[in-house]
């Protein structure tokens, strides 16, 4: 899935040029880092990137090898619950009987073979449940507000294959909440991997809403002649929705493998605060020409300009030829909020 905007990475992350198309501990991009994940263990040819329209010709600079079958173009950007529905639609022409495991291209992760052991297990699960969705989750490191969380149930087994159930399903919780299931021991971060049939993920959708219930089928005949024009007009009918909000947070049948990969969703600046290199809690992280005096537990980034800071406590400011960011920790969730303001 390579299609997002990453607006709480402004403004590195824009519209023009979102998050997954930039490096941040190396010299490959976000995009290019999954891709090269999932090329250990599933043959290049059945590694899909979804992207929107607008997006593909970054894909096609940073993935030159990808042959065009390999490329699924949404009609547009709409959320994830359209954009799964348009890939669950479109594998499953070509493999009825096909289990799709989707992946974010914006995500860093430091632990190779923890990934792949992870994706490897994931997909034994689907196949062994396949009346079941699987998550992929990790140990909560921080309260996040960002993410959703997976309260786990009991264990269940299946054709010699064990997985956990998912008791309840929270899609970012507030502060105080997510402080307690941090604390709680009980609950995993999702990461938003998500493995089952392709035709269940349809079948999940068709009954969290009426309106894809309505037009999924439509949505099949349009791929199925390749009819372009009538693929835009069924995909602009779909809810524009997240696909946590809509199908996972209500869902029964929920399946969680925990990872212990070292895994950010890389969402906001705070989310890389956390993840660089030798981080100690109360230290202070500076990338590019910044100079600093008494300065504790922020993150000073700069890409062009020099950065002076003196005397700060619990802050990020981001430099780029496009704008500068100066925010509180704490409040990450809300520069969306505030590009809105700033582009009206």
């Amino acid at each position: 899935m390579a299609g997002g905007e990453g607006t709480r990475l402004w403004p590195m992350s824009s519209g023009e040029k979102p998050k997954q198309f930039h490096s941040f501990l190396g010299e490959l991009s976000l995009l290019q880092s999954m891709y090269a994940l999932l090329a250990q263990s599933v043959r290049k040819e059945r590694i899909l990137v979804q992207v929107s329209p607008r997006l593909l010709p970054l894909v096609k600079k940073q993935l030159p090898t990808l042959s065009k079958e390999q490329i699924v173009v949404e009609p547009e950007a709409r959320d994830t619950g359209p954009a799964f529905a348009f890939a669950a639609a479109s594998i499953l022409v070509r493999d009825p009987n096909a289990v799709i495991g989707f992946y974010y291209s914006d995500h860093l992760i430091q632990s190779e073979k923890a990934f792949k052991q992870t994706l490897e297990q994931s997909f034994r699960t689907a196949e062994a449940f396949p009346d079941h969705l699987v998550l992929v989750g990790v140990q909560p490191l921080y309260p996040h507000t960002g993410l959703g969380y997976m309260e786990l149930g009991k264990s269940v087994t299946r054709s010699g294959v064990s997985a956990q159930q998912v008791k309840s399903f929270i899609e970012k919780p507030s502060r105080a909440r997510a402080k307690r299931m941090t604390l709680s021991k009980r609950y995993l971060w999702n990461t938003g991997y998500k493995i089952a049939p392709a035709k269940h993920i349809l079948k999940m959708l068709a009954e969290s809403d009426a309106l894809y219930a309505k037009h999924l089928p439509q949505l099949n005949d349009a791929i199925q002649k390749h009819n372009a024009r009538a693929m835009a007009s069924v995909f602009k009918k779909l809810p524009k929705c997240s696909f946590e909000y809509t199908v996972t947070e209500k869902a029964t049948g929920l399946l969680a493998v925990e990872s212990d990969m070292v895994w950010s969703d890389i969402g906001d600046w705070e989310a890389i605060y956390q993840t660089l290199e030798n981080k100690r809690e109360g230290t202070l992280q500076m990338v590019g020409r910044v100079a600093e005096h008494g300065s504790r537990n922020s993150l000073l980034v700069s890409y062009h300009r020099p950065i002076v800071a003196v005397g700060l406590a619990n802050v990020i400011v981001v430099e780029t030829k496009d704008g500068i960011l100066v925010m509180a920790k704490g409040h990450s969730q809300h520069v969306k909020k505030a590009l809105l303001k700033l582009r009206s």
